[in-house]
């Protein structure tokens, strides 16, 4: 007798962006992805620590001090940690904004800034803009 988990497809729930092959998929799954872990306030990806209500709308670290309810339910507990929000959006990467420059880096979300701000690449771009106003 065989196992009826056997005949049906489990879906890729896949976050690893890493093994994309194109950009586009990357950003698709990127916009997806953010959807899920929107802010309700500011819109912005929350980042860890991410909290949310007992109904699981989520808020994100900065603006979870300025509330005192949900802001899509108005639950009034707020402080509980979404652990699986935060794992998510750890999980996920996307390629430096310097790749057309050659940088290869692909950085988790959370890092995304500081490494663009310290990509060596990055001096390429300022140079190159420098260079073009002679």
């Amino acid at each position: 007798m065989s196992d009826p988990s056997e005949n049906q497809e489990i879906p890729n729930l896949s976050w690893n962006l890493q093994s994309e092959n194109s950009q586009d998929n990357v950003d698709y799954h990127f916009r997806d992805l953010k959807s899920l872990v929107e802010c309700p306030v500011c819109f912005c990806v929350a980042f860890p620590p991410i909290y949310n209500c007992k109904a699981g709308h989520i808020i994100c670290h900065n603006c979870h001090p300025k509330m005192t309810s949900c802001p899509v339910c108005r639950e009034p507990s707020i402080n509980g940690r979404n652990l699986i929000a935060e794992k998510l959006v750890e999980s996920c990467t996307r390629k430096c904004s310097y790749e057309k420059e050659g940088c290869t880096y692909l950085v988790r979300l959370g890092e995304k800034t500081e490494h663009e701000q310290n990509c060596k690449y990055r001096l390429h771009e300022i140079m190159k803009s420098n260079f073009s106003l002679f």
